[in-house]
């Protein structure tokens, strides 16, 4: 039986510490259910797979010869199936020498790349934060190479080999980490995401200016990532 959204988060931070790589797979994971509604697949399959593939990074020590091998040896027992787990090896081509070929697999790569130019860009804003990133400010810095160096465009650009053009997934990718027009309707629903979020930012202490724990507000997960006061470089509620 597929693992529950809930118990692979809870799966993950298993075996990843850092909270930048808890965030990215969040990330990741957003994104993924966006392209999965695009392109008409499987939501929570890909963004089970989204939120996952980095689960080795730490084991692993980000080795590029190696990451993601060791992913399929942690994922046993999750109940992923076959396509899903060779996604998440393949999103790290190198380690496997072979050349991503479906649909799910450049998806993946491109998806989880993505984040990272979307986080860099972020931080050239004076407020640090997601809602103030705008599409073209990414699309820029998509064409800057000393930008952010070690994001591969190459990746990103195999969006346009499941046929969304660059355009279109900038966007898609930015929509999909901001959510904002889908928040009130989100939290009433309990997203897996905002939950994923509540249960992140839960490990602030308080919330600045309001002397009140941030489990005491349930509000303010609305704001958390989403609406704009999640600062990434001090993961912290402004």
């Amino acid at each position: 039986m597929k693992i529950s959204r809930e118990e692979a988060l809870a799966r993950l931070r298993e075996h990843v510490s850092h909270e930048k790589t808890i965030v990215h797979c969040l990330a990741s994971e957003a994104v993924m259910r966006a392209l999965a509604r695009r392109l008409g697949e499987d939501e929570d399959r890909w963004g089970l797979t989204g939120l996952l593939h980095d689960i080795d990074v730490e084991v692993t020590n980000a080795d590029p010869k190696v990451h993601a091998l060791k992913a399929e040896e942690l994922l046993a027992g999750f109940g992923l199936d076959a396509e899903m787990i060779d996604a998440i090896r393949m999103h790290n081509d190198e380690a496997t020498g072979l050349s991503r070929s479906t649909t799910f697999q450049h998806a993946l790569a491109a998806g989880e790349t993505i984040t990272g130019l979307i986080y860099a860009t972020t931080l050239v804003y004076p407020d640090k934060k997601i809602a103030s990133v705008k599409y073209k400010s990414v699309r820029k810095r998509m064409k800057e190479k000393a930008f952010a160096a070690s994001v591969k465009r190459d990746h990103i650009l195999e969006c346009e080999k499941i046929g969304i053009p660059l355009d279109e997934f900038i966007q898609l990718s930015v929509d999909a980490i901001l959510l904002a027009h889908q928040l009130p309707r989100a939290v009433t629903l309990g997203s897996p995401l905002l939950i994923a979020v509540h249960h992140l930012v839960a490990q602030q202490a308080v919330v600045a200016g309001t002397g009140r724990t941030v489990v005491e507000q349930d509000q303010v997960f609305v704001a958390c990532l989403v609406v704009a006061p999640f600062n990434f470089v001090h993961h912290e509620l402004l």
